[in-house]
């Protein structure tokens, strides 16, 4: 009875335990290429940094346009000293004059010209915004493509797993024909084992498809920031195809689409701005003002007074050595800047090329395993019938079907590195959504 007593919270334990950590796990089953880079793109770290390099240059855009808006100025002064005449009402005295005296003002300013700096300041700060967006793109490009490359080698180990269950199949149907001929004495032991070794041989490569594809699932899992044994098993096929444009085609459309490319831009752009900036630092600065007062004693309030003031405010500064030293320092970013830019495509041109010649050598090697495959199918089939009509052995026969698995073998392997050479086309293309 006491062993009843600590059997029961134990097991009451040990299922709670596993509500809870059930409870905290999503399981993917059958999760497709979508989904797999939605959750990259919202667990991955580096894309998160990204993003929050994003929202802070917002914030520096909006403090460049706050200094282009109309703004306040309050003050306010109390002066408190003895009083020097009294009034006596009884047992009440009251302060008649005091140099006691309280004064506010409000004024109202609007920057109208300032030789374009401020204006520029916003421009400056809006291409920065636009260049940090592009490095968060060029983030989330290489997040999808490394989620799309361990999703497609998730694939491809589902495929073979596929095709080792497939030969699985049909060795244990072809051990269990030779077993039957073999008992009725129509084909000799000889061939019965041999059939038996092949089912074993087929048993453990078949057990080895499971574990690799298992192994590719936890690699994609970790990939996209799951943990291993969240994903189950991943949806789709090889079923892409793409049509090989020009290459000048190609370099132009990833000239236009990649973010390293449009973010140069944005640096040179910005740069260009700053120029201005640096030009404009002795341009006088105008700004309208209109301002009033408003002044009293505090302890005589039928004394007050209102003063208005409007009017234009002129300021001129001269900083010479300073805007020498900002335009040359302005000019040398630019430079930079195109040397940047121009170096960029040269390199994205060069990375476009080999990418192009790589996913062209590929397809065209899938397309020639392709073939290969339906050359091995069509001889695996006059295999079977020759062997129905006892024209060749079971030797022969598995001679015929090792060739069949081995051509499926490279058309699936072949397929794959087109996909992945596909997806590095694309990438470098800017492509890749």
């Amino acid at each position: 009875m006491k062993k009843s007593f600590l059997i029961l919270p134990l097991l009451f334990f040990a299922f709670t335990s596993f509500v809870h950590a059930a409870g905290f796990r999503k399981i993917y089953s059958r999760i497709t290429l979508k989904q797999c880079e939605k959750i990259a793109l919202s667990k991955q770290p580096e894309l998160l940094i990204a993003r929050e390099k994003v929202l802070a240059q917002k914030g520096a855009v909006e403090v460049a346009k706050s200094q282009i808006y109309p703004f306040l100025i309050g003050s306010g002064e109390f002066v408190h000293n003895t009083p020097t005449l009294n009034a006596i009402f009884g047992p009440f005295v009251f302060p008649i004059d005091a140099n006691n005296s309280f004064t506010t003002s409000l004024e109202l300013q609007y920057p109208l010209y300032n030789g374009g700096r401020l204006g520029n300041k916003v421009k400056f700060a809006r291409k920065n915004l636009s260049s940090i967006k592009s490095q968060e793109g060029e983030v989330r490009l290489s997040v999808l493509l490394n989620t799309r490359i361990f999703y497609e080698k998730a694939i491809l180990a589902k495929e073979m797993l596929k095709t080792e269950r497939w030969d699985y199949n049909g060795r244990a149907f072809n051990e269990n024909s030779s077993e039957e001929l073999y008992k009725t004495g129509q084909v000799p032991k000889l061939i019965y084992r041999n059939s038996v070794i092949l089912l074993r041989r087929a048993k453990i490569d078949l057990i080895k498809a499971e574990l690799q594809y298992k192994s590719s699932l936890d690699n994609l899992a970790f990939a996209v920031g799951l943990n291993p044994g969240e994903i189950k098993s991943v949806k789709g096929n090889f079923v892409r195809t793409f049509f090989f444009p020009s290459y000048h085609h190609l370099i132009q459309k990833a000239y236009q689409n990649r973010p390293l490319i449009k973010e140069d831009e944005a640096k040179l752009e910005a740069e260009e701005i700053q120029l201005k900036i640096a030009k404009s630092v002795n341009s006088p600065n105008i700004s309208l003002f209109a301002a009033e007062t408003y002044s009293t004693r505090p302890f005589v309030p039928f004394f007050p007074y209102y003063q208005n003031q409007a009017g234009v405010n002129v300021s001129w500064p001269f900083h010479w050595g300073e805007q020498n030293g900002e335009v040359k320092q302005a000019r040398a970013e630019i430079r930079a800047a195109r040397n940047q830019l121009q170096e960029d495509k040269e390199q994205i041109a060069d990375q476009i090329k080999v990418a192009y010649r790589n996913a062209k050598e590929a397809f065209e090697q899938a397309q020639s395993s392709m073939l290969n495959v339906q050359a091995g199918r069509k001889s695996f089939d006059n295999a079977q019938a020759a062997f129905a009509n006892q024209l060749i052995d079971s030797a022969q026969l598995d001679e015929t079907t090792s060739l069949l698995d081995q051509a499926q073998s490279d058309y699936l392997n072949s397929l794959y590195h087109y996909e992945i050479a596909l997806s590095e086309l694309e990438y470098e293309e800017g492509d890749l959504k």
